[in-house]
């Protein structure tokens, strides 16, 4: 017997019909039917008398509601308690996120400010690999980041289960030649002028690692933190550039083209990092908490 079998059988037993009961749970008369059936077979007992008007409580029923109602009563107040107690917590929070983590994190990020008043937030936003630095020299208590990481005294945050790794695309210029193309890999960009983020980004660095094991390096003709001016410098020398495919649903521009790449950086994972061994607080806890939300993963 769980709380939401507990919380339907009660919403029953109240209305004393399972269609009005359905409608005040937003739920189907057939879950509703199949949820009672489930719990009566787990306790051995019937716990309604059913007649073509009304249904009535069996002793077990009654025995079931009176206790149930107190249980029901006592979780929703210690929800209300420990609900009350987050909006209650004190304290400073700074954390590192790249413009691309602001873009898919920030209704979570905008919600968790507004229902956590007391905390004080400070947003950091940098390239994944300096947000990594200043996260490990003390700059910052968490790091929304790109992977690998890079320092020894850096650990995923441990009670947040793995974030959704993002896409990598490689973008040209609508008359560069490759334009055509449904999917490049990293050889075939050899001959290419690369305009790339700066190596305080992940990507930036991969970019140079990944064409050097290829056995080639990059012809870079320009960098730069901002992907907009990436982009922009894509268009007019007709170079290429490498950026995470989410930012084409941002960027509504007809002059260039996103190409999917093949190869094993085509797919970046990210997580929340902290410095090993430092008990987090509870005001980053809450945090950690908000952004794994935000990808469904404790939803009820």
């Amino acid at each position: 017997m769980d709380i939401r079998q507990l919380r339907y059988f009660i919403a029953i037993a109240n209305a004393k019909s399972y269609s009005i009961a359905a409608k005040s749970l937003f739920v189907t008369q057939p879950t509703l039917t199949w949820t009672i059936q489930k719990l009566e077979t787990d306790l051995n007992t019937k716990l309604f008398y059913h007649s073509e008007r009304v249904i009535e409580l069996t002793e077990n029923g009654k025995l079931l509601y009176e206790y149930g109602k107190n249980i029901v009563k006592e979780i929703d107040d210690l929800t209300r308690v420990i609900r009350g107690n987050e909006n209650t917590v004190n304290g400073k929070l700074k954390v590192g996120l790249t413009v691309l983590f602001s873009i898919l994190y920030m209704q979570s990020i905008a919600e968790f400010i507004s229902s956590h008043s007391n905390i004080e937030i400070t947003l950091i936003q940098k390239g994944s690999k300096r947000i990594q630095e200043m996260v490990s020299s003390g700059e910052l208590d968490l790091g929304l980041v790109s992977f690998p990481i890079y320092y020894d005294n850096l650990e995923v945050e441990p009670f947040i289960t793995p974030l959704p790794p993002y896409n990598v695309s490689v973008v040209v210029s609508k008359d560069n030649p490759l334009a055509s193309r449904k999917s490049l890999k990293i050889k075939d960009l050899k001959e290419e002028a690369f305009s790339v983020l700066s190596t305080d980004f992940i990507l930036g660095n991969l970019i140079f690692d990944r064409c050097n094991e290829v056995g080639f390096e990059p012809h870079v003709i320009f960098s730069n933190e901002n992907w907009e001016v990436l982009l922009e410098n894509v268009a007019i020398t007709n170079s290429i550039t490498l950026l995470p495919t989410e930012f084409s649903n941002t960027a509504a521009r007809k002059d260039v083209k996103w190409i999917q790449l093949e190869d094993k950086i085509n797919q970046i994972d990210i997580g929340l990092v902290k410095r090993k061994k430092e008990k987090l607080s509870q005001p980053n806890l809450l945090f950690c908490q908000a952004i794994k939300q935000r990808n469904g993963l404790s939803k009820k």
